[in-house]
Formats: structure tokens, C-alpha cells, sequence
């Protein structure tokens, strides 16, 4: 009788250890805090919304980085040259030289955005870079989104902006957005005018390309 207790003992001192391992072993998501935001006007977040809802995902949730992107669509040069070919199009009221310059200077850096963000219908959940950079920090992308959509389900994936750019009289706008998913990304250069006080999109162009942990870079 001794012997069994001693041995009803033992299994019990051995099932504690093992759920103590594998507590201790187990998986633990990091807490993730936004940055302080940096100051963006009102307006930024309203084109902001404007081209998110004008994408139509189906998703409830819209997944933002709370970094924007510093401009990568071309080079100064080539930006240039993309913006010279959409003059000849009939009613194109096109931005000049010195605002395309001012959309590379001021996106030489990153600035931190802000909950602000106005999406019909979904949910807009603004994400650290460092939780990017966690979420993204394997050599595996599949496992990587895996790791992105079981933490953001019904999502289409994460979309970064960069700052916008405009004309004197607030009637003209310039921005990059790129929308990275499982299967791919695009990245948008997206030229805009207000007109009966309504932002339009005139004209945008892609590049489609493979998964990048950061986008595009």
C-alpha cells in the first residue's frame, strides 16, 4: 500500500513538472503599443479614408501600419516622366514639377499615424511597425501570414500609406498606398482633385508584385 502511494505520488509531482514545462514553453504574443502619432492634417485622413473605401474589400477589418511609407514607386526622374504622359489626356488638370518634388521631400522620412482613419462598414485597426516587423520577422512567408491572419482574421492583409502631397490651394493631391495580402502586393501611385468639394481619384497606376515582408522596399 505504501509502495502504491509513494508511486501515486511521484505521477503526481511528475504531471505538475510537465505541465509547468509546457506552460512555460507555451506560445505568448507580445504586447504591441502604438507610437505616438505625429502631427497630420485632418484632410490627409480624409483622402486616406477616401481610398480605402474606394477599394471595396469585402474584409471587416482593414489592417494599417502606423508608419507611413517614405516614396518608392520611382525615381524622381521616372515620377516625373509617368505624371508627363497623363498631360495630354483630355481635362487632366496635372500637378506641377515642384509638387512632385515635394512629395519626394517630404517622404524621405516616416511619420507615425493616428486612429483617425473613417472606413464604411469596417473596422480600421492601426498596427505598430515594430508588430510588423514581429509578424513578419520569419524566413517563411506562409508562415509568416499564417502568423498575420490568425491574429487579424477576416482581413485582407496590411496596407501602407505614405504622406500626402498638395497643390497651394488644397485642390490637388499626391500619394503612394501599397496593400500587401497571403498571395501578393500591389502598390498605388494615385493623383487626385477636389471638385464640388469632393476628392476624386484621376488617375493611378500599379505595380503588382510578389509578398515582401515590408511591402515594397
Amino acid at each position: 500500500m505504501k509502495k502504491m502511494k509513494l508511486n501515486f505520488f511521484l505521477l503526481l509531482i511528475c504531471g505538475f513538472l510537465a505541465f509547468s514545462c509546457d506552460k512555460d514553453n507555451s506560445f505568448e504574443r507580445p504586447v504591441f503599443t502604438l507610437e505616438k502619432g505625429d502631427y497630420i492634417s485632418e484632410v490627409e485622413y480624409e483622402i486616406y479614408s477616401f481610398v480605402i473605401n474606394e477599394q471595396n474589400y469585402s474584409n471587416s477589418k482593414i489592417v494599417i501600419e502606423q508608419e507611413t511609407s517614405k516614396a518608392k514607386f520611382a525615381t524622381l526622374d521616372e515620377l516625373l516622366e509617368i505624371f508627363a504622359k497623363y498631360r495630354y489626356y483630355p481635362h487632366n488638370n496635372m500637378p506641377d514639377n515642384n509638387m512632385i518634388n515635394s512629395f519626394y521631400s517630404l517622404n524621405d522620412t516616416n511619420y507615425n499615424l493616428e486612429e483617425k482613419f473613417n472606413i464604411v462598414d469596417k473596422q480600421a485597426i492601426l498596427i505598430s511597425s515594430a508588430e510588423v516587423q514581429y509578424m513578419f520577422s520569419g524566413s517563411d512567408y506562409k508562415s509568416n501570414w499564417q502568423k498575420f491572419f490568425n491574429t487579424y482574421q477576416n482581413s485582407f492583409g496590411l496596407i501602407k500609406f505614405s504622406r500626402i502631397v498638395f497643390n497651394d490651394n488644397f485642390t490637388e493631391a499626391i500619394l503612394e498606398f501599397d496593400e500587401t495580402g497571403y498571395y501578393g502586393g500591389t502598390l498605388h501611385l494615385i493623383y487626385l482633385n477636389k471638385e464640388n468639394n469632393s476628392w476624386i481619384i484621376k488617375w493611378e497606376e500599379l505595380i503588382i508584385g510578389d509578398v515582401f515582408p515590408d511591402g515594397f522596399d
